[in-house]
């Protein structure tokens, strides 16, 4: 753990810290051996080698003593005598130089048991040297014979100085076979740690660039698998639970944060673009619905439009016979007039008030008839306008208008027929009745009176009627024009509505590249629309 939250530069450091630590113990502790090994072979070389030098130079020495002695004695001559009495005694001073350095070595070792041996050593190479000198002189002064008396004492000199010499020469080649023994043992236990060491150090390199690798790459490969899956548009990896704190963890981190943010990102795009291409369809759908119903409303006001065409001429037809009527009502108050004032001539003008009447009749019924169709179209108009909804407020006003002015003539063309049939009835019952003419023709003349009023009433009526047709007519021709208006605009929402579910589909097209946990890939069909 503590690894993971360490940066590359601290990896790094310790990586090559820690091998350069181990190499510089490794090298110090080689050095120390080395020294170990150096003090060692300069003990022996200073003092070992030199003891063992000068033991074998002392051996050498009792057998030059030997062969100058030997020499003197096989010669037999003085002056032979006196070179072989020299040589001899430079190699006895050079056998008792090698005791002294022996004896300094022992005193300075403290090695008395040693002195001891030497002293002993001394005192038989004493007795050695001795015993030539003696048997060179008698070789020399006395002949062979007395000198080889003597040659059996020195001879038992000679060996008994031989077998003390021999252990101590050897003691000295031992000692030196010692030391040169330790020291190919340090040498040798030297290479094998150095090897060891070596091969210690090679297992800590390589394990910690193996783990300096390990915490480097395999972060890397992660981020570089995440950037294939960016590159390949897979957004279906989890967030990552590494905890490494280094630079290429934060990297890492970074870009894992980054991949699941684009995910969230082309995973609310792609929910957007679901429902706009849903919102399209939908717009779409409603659009067409919206012309057709505009359509059929366009074909309504058509209709309705030569509706009120109809019903215009129907009135002016209607306000045509209501002139005819006041005209005809106005005849009938004449001659009302002059049967009042020739009384005598009642049953003429009695013939003539019936003939009247039953014209005036044949009128109502006329009017009632217009009455009753302009009803009918009224509510025709009220029907359609019904239909229109609110651009129909108005025409709904006007029929309704209509409808009530047609109901006030139908109602008028009734009374004026009632008043048609009594006056029948009275002049076909009092006809006899001339008495009561005057009386009767009096009635008449107001009933006309009032039918002539009525009669104004309904042309004037007719007139009003017919100029709200025409703000009807209008009114119509502006609602055509504003369908047409509007159902140019539902048109033109349609093809933005295709336009929208089109890019709607580009969109979803390019958020579909993205792969995404539990999201739709299915691409938008055409058919949708």
């Amino acid at each position: 753990m503590i690894w993971r939250n360490l940066n590359i530069a601290t990896k790094i450091a310790i990586s090559f810290l820690v091998p350069l630590v181990l190499v510089v113990a490794t090298v110090s502790w080689a050095l120390y051996v080395s020294q170990r090994i150096a003090l060692l072979a300069d003990e022996v070389r200073k003092e070992s080698l030199v003891l063992a030098t000068t033991a074998q130079a002392m051996d050498k020495n009792v057998i030059q003593i030997e062969r100058w002695f030997n020499y003197i004695s096989a010669t037999r001559g003085n002056e032979q005598k006196a070179i072989g009495l020299k040589q001899a005694a430079g190699h006895y001073q050079s056998f008792l130089s090698g005791l002294e350095v022996f004896e300094g070595y022992y005193k300075k070792n403290n090695q008395a048991d040693e002195l001891k041996n030497l002293k002993s050593l001394r005192a038989r190479i004493d007795f050695y040297y001795n015993m030539g000198q003696i048997m060179a002189a008698t070789y020399v002064d006395q002949g062979p014979e007395a000198g080889n008396l003597i040659m059996g004492e020195f001879n038992k000199a000679a060996t008994t100085l031989s077998e003390a010499l021999q252990p101590f020469i050897q003691q000295q080649n031992n000692t030196v076979t010692s030391n040169i023994r330790m020291i190919t043992d340090t040498v040798h236990k030297l290479v094998q740690r150095e090897f060891w060491g070596v091969l210690f150090l090679i297992l800590v390199l390589a394990t910690s660039g193996w783990i300096l690798a390990l915490s480097i790459t395999r972060p890397l490969r992660i981020g570089v698998g995440l950037i294939q899956a960016l590159a390949e548009g897979d957004l279906t990896r989890k967030r990552l639970d590494r905890k490494s704190n280094d630079e290429i963890g934060q990297l890492l981190q970074a870009l894992d944060s980054m991949y699941q943010r684009l995910a969230e990102i082309v995973r609310e795009v792609h929910r957007s673009a679901e429902d706009i291409a849903e919102a399209s369809r939908h717009i779409a759908n409603n659009n067409t619905e919206l012309s057709n119903s505009t359509e059929q409303n366009a074909s309504i006001l058509n209709q309705a439009t030569a509706s009120m065409n109809e019903l215009a001429s129907t009135v002016g037809a209607t306000a045509s016979n209501a002139r005819q009527a006041n005209e005809l009502a106005s005849q009938a108050k004449s001659i009302a007039a002059e049967g009042a004032l020739a009384v005598s001539n009642t049953i003429g003008a009695m013939d003539q008030l019936d003939h009247g009447s039953q014209r005036i009749s044949g009128t109502i019924s006329v009017i009632d008839d217009i009455a009753f169709q302009t009803n009918l179209l009224a509510l025709n108009a009220s029907i359609e306008a019904a239909q229109a909804g609110e651009k129909g407020k108005g025409f709904a006003v006007v029929a309704a208008e209509v409808r009530q002015l047609a109901l006030r003539s139908a109602d008028a063309a009734h009374d004026i027929k009632r008043v048609i049939e009594d006056s029948t009835r009275r002049v076909e019952t009092f006809s006899a009745q001339v008495d009561a003419s005057g009386e009767a023709l009096a009635e008449i003349v107001g009933s006309v009176k009032q039918v002539s009023d009525v009669m104004a009433k309904i042309a004037e009526a007719n007139v009003e009627l017919s100029q709200n047709i025409d703000e009807i007519n209008r009114a119509m021709t502006n609602m055509n024009s504003v369908t047409g208006k509007n159902n140019d605009i539902v048109r033109l929402t349609a093809r933005g509505a295709v336009t929208l579910s089109e890019q709607a589909k580009r969109l979803r097209e390019l958020v579909d590249f993205f792969k995404l946990d539990g999201a739709s890939q299915t691409g938008f069909d055409d058919t949708d629309r």
